[in-house]
Parts: structure tokens; C-alpha cells; sequence
């Protein structure tokens, strides 16, 4: 499970699991994730940030079959959510709301003296976060929230299961909105 408060100033490798293996993935800066997951294949991309043996112990994992392109996405996104202190689909969709829009928010967050070459991507990610809530009333976060938090299709049921004690207290607040009905 993503840990935000030893991730947002964290300037060392990580440990990072895939496939039974555990692999150390190097502390990056916010500039360098935000330019992973905006190639083509971020995927490769992060395996690629690993050191040359660790990266030479990886391929040759993948090589022979142990482990499988399942465990190579599932250790990207596990390394997203070690860096970013939270779950990989919401850092990915706050990374990619920077770019929305020509990079409307990304340049907000910019002025307001937010770098990601000098920051982590937990830190960057949280600077990003309050650029958007900024000024939002309580129906418009709780809006944000739904849009950020809720797991995507392919998340696995073991990430479902890790934020499912998280959106409890979203839940509650969407059922004392006026107009929303929720089961």
C-alpha cells in the first residue's frame, strides 16, 4: 500500500515487488516521473530507470518466463505508488491533468512555486492537488474525490482492497450530499 508520508520527502531506493521478486527502484523527481508517464510506454520506461544490475536481473526474470508482462505493469505501478505516496491511478491522473488543457494546471502549479525538479512525486503530486481543490466548496472536492480515487477496471483486486477502508468516509459524505443517492 502506498505510504504518502514516506514517500514526500523520500531521496533513496525503494523496495518494489513483482512476481515474488522484490526489486530496489531509484528515488526520482517529480520532472522525472512526470516525463515517464507521459511517453509512449511508461511501463518500459520505469523498468528502465532501474540500476544496470538490477535491470540485468529484471530482463533476465522476464526473459525466462518467471515473470510475466502481468508482473512487469503490476511493478510499474507498484513503483507510481511508492513514489507517489499514493494509489498509481490517482497519481496517474493527476499527472495527467497537467497536461490537460495546453498545461493550465501544471503552469498554475508552476507559479505558485511548485517544482518538480527539486521535489518528489508525492510532494509535486500533493502541490498539484491543492492547485486544484484550491478554492473548491465542499460539493466540487468531493467531486475531485470521486474523480481521483475511485480504482479504475484494471486495478487488481489486492489495490481495490487496499483503498477499500479509504473511501468509506467518501461514501458517507457523497450520502449526506443533498441530491445524491448512493446505496
Amino acid at each position: 500500500m502506498a505510504d504518502f508520508g514516506s514517500a514526500v520527502f523520500r531521496h533513496s531506493p525503494f523496495p518494489v515487488p513483482a512476481g515474488g521478486h522484490t526489486f530496489d527502484f531509484p528515488s526520482l523527481t517529480g520532472r522525472q516521473w512526470l516525463t515517464l508517464l507521459s511517453s509512449e510506454n511508461w511501463v518500459s520506461a520505469t523498468v528502465g530507470e532501474l540500476d544496470e544490475e538490477t535491470h540485468e536481473r529484471f530482463v533476465d526474470l522476464v526473459e525466462s518466463g518467471e515473470l510475466e508482462p502481468a508482473h512487469v505493469r503490476a511493478f510499474a505501478h507498484a513503483a507510481l505508488a511508492g513514489a507517489a505516496g499514493r494509489p498509481w491511478w490517482e497519481a496517474q491522473r493527476l499527472s495527467g491533468a497537467c497536461f490537460n488543457d495546453n498545461g493550465r494546471l501544471l503552469g498554475t502549479a508552476l507559479l505558485s512555486g511548485a517544482d518538480p525538479e527539486r521535489m518528489t512525486l508525492a510532494a509535486f503530486l500533493a502541490c498539484v492537488w491543492a492547485t486544484l481543490t484550491k478554492g473548491a466548496d465542499a460539493t466540487q472536492i468531493v467531486k475531485l474525490e470521486a474523480e481521483l480515487l475511485i480504482p479504475p477496471a484494471e486495478a487488481t483486486p489486492e489495490e481495490r482492497a487496499d483503498i477499500d477502508d479509504d473511501m468509506g468516509p467518501m461514501v458517507e459524505r457523497l450520502r449526506g450530499m443533498p441530491g445524491v443517492s448512493i446505496g
